[in-house]
């Protein structure tokens, strides 16, 4: 014999929008010592999958400007590196005031020395670590018409430079650092998955009572 199960209904809404703004970015960890903040910014689509009154979670899709702005090694990151960047961010909202944090990967699409001289001087340019990953942890306001403001830093855990950049066998302890904010737009009116029945021994059962009447 089965136990009864009780009907279980879920409601699912699945969210778009977009973002984009202004970004503080610079080098951290032990061994940055030269650094200057470079103005920078970022943008890109945003989703949202909202589970229950409170909880979202969602991946995002961003084109994203780090590095800093400093001219001297010293030693610095000594560039600007745009990323392809994927954060994957659990949100807690209440009164619509929310808190995000999450992990996140990106992948290195152009760099543009901040000093071109001393690439020349060098004969090549510096080479950078391609893939980059780290954390994410924000606060924001997301108002029920879909417009949105939020503040995020964005901390790197990979280092910038590959092992034996200046010597063999070392390596340079250089890491992304970025403070961003944020206006965004989410797509009330998009939804995705509506009503998911959870129980299928329900909807068996309405059919048979259909049938039978």
């Amino acid at each position: 014999m089965l136990p009864p199960i009780a009907p279980a209904q879920a409601q699912l809404n699945f969210k778009v929008g977009l973002r984009g703004g202004g970004s503080f970015a610079n080098a951290a960890g032990p061994d940055a010592a030269k650094r200057k903040v470079r103005l920078a910014y970022h943008g890109g689509i945003t989703t949202q999958l909202l589970l229950g009154k409170y909880w979202s979670v969602g991946p995002e899709v961003l084109y994203s400007v780090k590095g800093d702005n400093t001219l001297q090694y010293g030693p610095s990151i000594g560039a600007e590196l745009s990323y392809l960047e994927a954060p994957l961010l659990v949100r807690y909202t209440r009164d619509d005031a929310f808190i995000e944090v999450g992990p996140y990967a990106a992948y290195l699409l152009r760099t543009r020395q901040n000093d071109t001289l001393m690439t020349v001087a060098l004969g090549t340019a510096p080479t950078y670590e391609k893939l980059d990953y780290g954390a994410v942890l924000g606060i924001g306001y997301q108002d029920p018409g879909g417009f949105s403001l939020s503040w995020r830093y964005v901390a790197g855990l990979a280092d910038v430079y590959p092992k034996g950049f200046v010597n063999p066998g070392e390596r340079v302890r250089l890491r992304n650092s970025v403070v961003q904010f944020t206006l965004g737009y989410r797509f009330n009116d998009f939804s995705g998955l509506k009503k998911i029945r959870l129980n299928p021994f329900k909807r068996r059962a309405k059919r048979n009572t259909d049938a039978t009447s």
